[in-house]
């Protein structure tokens, strides 16, 4: 049932966004260990579906934390802010020594790894929009994934916000047999 109601902080992904309109936004979230990975595995493969380079957005971990945990997300956040920064930092000074001895191929697949270090790097620190990273390389599929299976642990807060994020919201929300385990 599409919404116009939008969650506070959140704007609709197709304000603006006319080619979007008509696309389904698709959150894949799933327990650890529940196979929420190989279903992004199998959604990479789809023809209707696209999924951003960056396998993991999390934007929403980030803009919710759970109750009672704002204080450790806050830090968690600051520390993986410096590790993304460091990895970064890590990944274009390897290159820059490296790329002589490399062969085209490898320079290629280490520039595209750099690029989605730096597209991490952009939410973390607010210069990258979460559409920018969700439709990073989007053809004509009619589905766009966003397969964050951390955000089964958020709370009904974020959820709201991730269903007015679109006119056209779908969730598969992946679990697994607690017996079994």
């Amino acid at each position: 049932m599409p919404t116009s109601e939008t969650a506070p902080g959140v704007l609709p992904l197709t304000e603006g966004h006319a080619d979007l309109e008509a696309r389904t936004l698709l959150f894949c979230i799933g327990a650890p260990e529940c196979g929420t990975t190989r279903l992004l595995d199998y959604f990479q493969t789809h023809p209707a579906v696209h999924t951003p380079p960056l396998r993991q957005v999390r934007y929403f971990d980030f803009a919710f934390a759970t109750r009672g945990q704002e204080r450790k997300h806050a830090d968690v956040s600051a520390r993986k802010r410096d590790e993304i920064d460091r990895r970064v930092e890590v990944a274009r000074q390897r290159i820059q020594d490296k790329s002589a001895k490399w062969s085209p191929e490898k320079v290629t697949e280490a520039k595209e790894a750099l690029r989605v270090l730096e597209q991490r790097q952009g939410l973390r620190h607010g210069t990258l929009s979460y559409l920018d990273v969700l439709t990073d390389g989007l053809g004509d599929e009619a589905v766009i994934c966003d397969a964050s299976p951390s955000y089964g642990m958020l709370g009904v807060e974020a959820f709201a916000a991730m269903r007015s994020t679109h006119t056209r919201t779908k969730f598969i929300f992946v679990m697994r047999d607690p017996v079994d385990r």
